[in-house]
């Protein structure tokens, strides 16, 4: 059901009349394959599409549970205590106001089918998932999250209350949805995409939380809502040990690797904490067995479209290889695939299933199969939510006005099918619970340990739900004697939501046989460690853990202690520290102690002169930090070390240092470091902390120089100069711009100049411009829109012709057009035709032919290398900042460039572009991919991300249009665009110079 933007940053659209065809199924059939003509028009009976299944393994079968009328255009489903089943019905999809409902089904036979089913509640607008809660409903119906009750026995809700409200009511298929119960009795969701700003129904606006780019939670007991890292679009999963995975529509899974609570301070939030779970070679295919979705031409669509519904398996009706994996829908091409998750550290690794890589866990020939969602269910079966009807689409994403009042988008809508898999041979489970709800703490605390996740879920919830103070000794005999990790586990955070997990349970957890429950008992620890020493000491022994993703959670509960031992134990996770997650997770826990840290560290010996890439990096992160410690003798202490350590050829570590705590500093302090570097009679009068400044200034030189240095400690070294602003950084960095340096030196070299803001340097730059290389003038003019110096300079540069217009790249022109300054302004009046002024309707209609030409697809890819791939991904080569290109081909061809020519005709608003400046005089554009109350993150359109801290915003403002620029015509004509296109309609990875290059880093010799 989740579609989003295909080509840059315009919304995609397709128009989907998709024709089934009968090809013998591998399961055993009940029915012949239906005619193919018929199935299109008007789809399949629920017998028929049965015969349209495939399996890819043949030990498994798929079998009806329901359907219409029993059920209708289902989107989501849940079991309450009872095993009742509740379905929201998106029977209003796309468009139709207070038409959908949420249907409550009942085995009442026990043979594993719903034959029975009532109105819970209905007249709602487009619910999108429910959850079963104190012994009513949850149910996300955008604006609000709604509680629902049935207090008189009759199936129908005549209790509706608002719990939240706020939530973004854009796009149907883009709100909020999939709520579950978290291990840790938190309530989860999904943003969908549509934002909003949350609040309790009776609170007053301005405390409402923002949900811009973020997923959300809130806490049954305290009723507290809270914005979280991620953001999911249809559906979110946590599997068996606590780790949170997201649904994006071209992305099969993600994972969150560090949550919020830990990102205290925005330095920390410059870091991306959702990480994309594919494996290396994955070009985004999918191996559907129906006819790709015919819209107008007859191009395929096989690759990640419209993925969504993200499950984790946690049954026991699959087969044990199936445990723990990703299951996810694709929606438009009729098919569920697979993904199995290998551990790596805190981290994980999505690896496609299937032992034959052409096919997929589940595909139907039928085109109105329509999977949208996956469940667990009670009985540890995996169950197929078939949202079955003609079209999945949704209008409002189709450019051709004819074709949105022409199609009959709800053909099918009273259709709607359930499916359940399991393994052959198994005896039919009936999902009826035997009346959970009923059950005393001893019974529902047994199901703790249960092999069914559904099972010790929902026992989890009716224990906390009801606070009851009779579970709470069973439940510390299992926490502390159960065989099964798992049960341990949930007594632990069943414990921890009745108020009673004690020290004696909490210790025996921390020393427990299983890496995960040794890893939440840690995170249990964090509450107490502060006030007991023998949770502090059993905590601290884990330091040396030999599980990996321990240490990773002790190093990040470490950072909300202020006990003694923190620094130390920070510092040797750290020194020991073989992935970047756990380094990360150590800068995390150092806000409140960075210099103890950074001292434990520099005390030893192989820190102390010469350090790596990676570890420069870190000492820079940590150096940066001392600026905001409550500590104010820390930053003398750390200039003390500067100046008194010894310094040899290689002083990468004190560059490092000093090049982290120079560019954080502020007011006097920034002024009396900087000047002792410049000033003779300052370095006189100058404490014996900072005379050493001067003598690491020249090593910094020195390495900024050294052909043979590592690029990114070059870098390092290049910025550090660039801060100090000295006569010899100056001459330093003015030499880097000329060969024999690479062009990557040149452009950190040229950027660093142009961020000073000085006339003269800046139009130094220019008068060695016929030297410099492409990444270099790029870099250049990229840098040039940061200061109004740096810009005067360019246009100076303009307007004698060292540069040429036709260099400047189109995002830099729109953003020339958007300068403040007056004089600046006309300059750009005079010098540029502004693109953004431009008629795009008359753009469009000039290019028209394009759609109709011949084009050469091998010309096209280069086109599409160098205009798109720094933004979009195309097969699984290029950026991350756009929608994936590789299932474009299917779109139609006039449609597509209205896409391309006008990205801003239907842009969503996660692709606003928005400007921001600051008040030291400098900008930056981007998409607003992240913030909090402290700080906001950009992604640019050449995929770097830049945190600004919110106190020193001047000004934020969005632009209105798409982040993908107006005026590519200015880069194609007619039959180069003809070329992008015909590479498009069938993209080969082949074609694509930077694939080669993608290859072989991914797969080095």
């Amino acid at each position: 059901m989740n579609r989003v933007p295909p080509i840059r940053c315009a919304i995609r659209a397709a128009f989907v009349v998709a024709v089934a065809f009968g090809i013998a199924p591998l399961a055993v059939l009940t029915a012949e394959p239906p005619d193919a003509a018929a199935a299109a028009r008007e789809g399949l009976s629920p017998s028929e599409e049965l015969t349209s299944f495939h399996l890819a393994d043949s030990e498994l079968e798929i079998e009806l549970v329901a359907a219409e009328p029993v059920v209708a255009s289902p989107v989501a489903i849940a079991w309450d205590a009872d095993g009742r089943l509740f379905v929201a019905e998106m029977i209003g999809y796309p468009a139709t106001e207070n038409t959908c409902r949420i249907a409550l089904l009942e085995d009442r036979d026990g043979d594993g089918s719903y034959e029975r089913t009532s109105t819970f509640a209905d007249n709602l607008s487009f619910v999108t998932s429910v959850m079963p809660y104190r012994g009513g409903l949850l149910a996300t119906v955008a604006p609000d999250v709604l509680f629902l009750k049935d207090t008189d026995g009759d199936n129908q809700a005549d209790v509706c209350r608002v719990e939240y409200t706020g939530f973004g009511t854009g796009s149907q298929q883009l709100r909020a949805n999939s709520l579950h119960w978290g291990l840790d009795n938190w309530i989860y969701g999904a943003n969908g995409r549509c934002d909003g700003d949350v609040r309790r129904p009776e609170a007053p606006v301005e405390s409402a939380v923002s949900l811009r780019t973020r997923d959300f939670r809130f806490h049954p007991v305290s009723g507290t809502f809270q914005a979280i890292a991620g953001q999911s679009q249809f559906g979110q999963a946590h599997d068996d040990w606590g780790n949170r995975f997201l649904s994006w529509n071209t992305i099969p899974a993600r994972q969150v690797i560090v949550d919020d609570r830990y990102l205290a301070s925005a330095s920390n939030r410059m870091f991306d904490v959702v990480i994309d779970l594919t494996e290396p070679g994955d070009v985004g295919r999918v191996f559907p067995v129906s006819l790709p979705p015919r819209q107008f031409n007859t191009e395929q669509a096989n690759y990640y479209n419209a993925l969504c519904g993200l499950t984790i398996y946690r049954g026991n009706q699959l087969g044990p290889c199936y445990a723990g994996g990703a299951f996810i829908c694709e929606s438009l091409t009729n098919l569920v695939t697979r993904r199995v998750l290998e551990p790596s550290g805190p981290a994980f690794i999505g690896r496609r299933a299937e032992n034959e890589r052409d096919r997929e866990f589940l595909a139907s020939t039928d085109s109105w199969f329509h999977p949208v969602n996956l469940a667990n269910g009670p009985d540890g079966a995996l169950y197929v939510v078939d949202f079955y009807r003609e079209f999945v689409e949704h209008p409002i994403y189709v450019a051709d006005e004819q074709i949105r009042n022409a199609t009959d988008w709800r053909h099918g809508a009273e259709r709607g099918r359930i499916w359940r898999i399991r393994k052959k041979g198994s005896a039919a489970r009936q999902c009826q619970t035997r009346q959970h709800s009923r059950a005393n703490a001893n019974e529902l605390v047994a199901l703790l340990e249960h092999p069914v996740g559904w099972q010790r879920d929902s026992a989890q919830r009716l224990l906390v739900e009801r606070q009851d103070a009779n579970a709470v000794v069973p439940l510390q005999d299992l926490a502390m004697r159960s065989k099964s990790p798992l049960a341990r586990l949930h007594a632990l955070w069943t414990l921890e939501g009745l108020k009673a997990l004690n020290e004696t349970t909490l210790l025996t957890a921390i020393g427990d046989a299983h890496p995960g429950v040794r890893r939440h008992a840690v995170q249990l620890a964090e509450s107490r460690i502060q006030a007991s020493a023998k949770v502090a000491d059993a905590v601290l022994a884990l330091v040396n853990d030999a599980d990996l993703s321990v240490r990773f959670q002790v190093t990040l509960t470490l950072g909300l202690t202020t006990i003694p031992q923190s620094p130390e134990a920070i510092s040797a996770l750290v020194d020991q520290a073989n992935d970047p997650w756990t380094t990360f997770a150590a800068l995390c826990a150092s806000d409140r102690a960075a210099w103890p840290v950074l001292r434990q560290l520099l005390q030893r010996h192989e820190w102390n002169e010469s350090v790596d890439v990676e570890q420069a990096r870190f000492l820079e992160q940590m150096a940066m930090k001392l600026t905001t410690q409550p500590v104010a003798s820390d930053i003398d202490d750390c200039l003390t070390w500067l100046a008194s350590a010894p310094r040899s050829a290689n002083s990468s570590a004190r560059i490092a240092v000093l090049a982290g705590l120079s560019k954080e500093l502020t007011g006097e302090q920034a002024e009396r470091l900087l000047g002792v570097s410049t000033s003779p009679a300052l370095q006189a009068e100058a404490a014996p902390s900072t005379r050493g400044i001067p003598a690491l200034l020249r090593l910094a030189g020195r390495a900024a120089t050294q052909v043979e240095l590592d690029f990114q400690l070059r870098l390092q070294a290049i910025e550090l100069l660039a801060r100090f602003r000295t006569p010899v950084a100056e001459s330093i960095l003015l030499e880097l711009l000329q060969a024999p340096h690479p062009s990557t030196v040149q452009a950190a070299a040229a950027r660093s100049l142009a961020e000073w803001g000085d006339a003269d340097c800046c139009r130094s730059v220019y008068r060695r411009w016929p030297q410099l290389g492409v990444a270099a003038r790029e870099e250049t003019i990229a840098s040039a829109l940061r200061t109004s110096a740096a810009t005067t300079a360019l246009l100076d540069a303009i307007d004698d012709e060292t540069v040429l217009t036709s260099e400047l790249p189109v995002a830099a022109r729109i953003a020339l057009a958007e300068v403040q300054d007056v004089a600046l302004k006309q300059m750009v009046e005079r010098l540029l035709t502004d693109t953004a002024l431009v008629d795009r309707a008359a753009v469009v209609a000039r290019y028209r032919e394009a759609a109709q030409m011949s084009g050469d697809a091998r010309l096209g890819a280069m086109h599409v290398q160098k205009h798109c791939l720094t933004c979009h991904s195309v097969l699984g080569v290029g950026g991350r900042v756009g929608p994936d290109l590789s299932s474009v081909g299917s779109r139609n061809s006039e449609l597509l460039l209205v896409d391309i020519l006008d990205p801003s005709r239907n842009v969503s608003a996660d692709f606003l572009n928005y400007f921001v400046h600051t008040q030291q005089g400098k900008t930056f554009t981007g998409l607003i991919v992240a913030e909090s109350a402290d700080a906001i993150t950009l992604l640019s359109a050449n995929g770097e991300r830049e945190t600004i801290a919110r106190r020193s915003i001047e000004e934020l403002r969005s632009t209105g249009k798409s982040i993908m620029p107006d005026g590519i015509e200015e880069e194609l004509s007619p039959q180069q665009l003809a070329d992008v296109l015909a590479f498009l309609r069938r993209p080969d990875r082949a074609l694509l110079p930077a694939a080669a290059k993608h290859d072989e880093s991914n797969h080095p010799e």
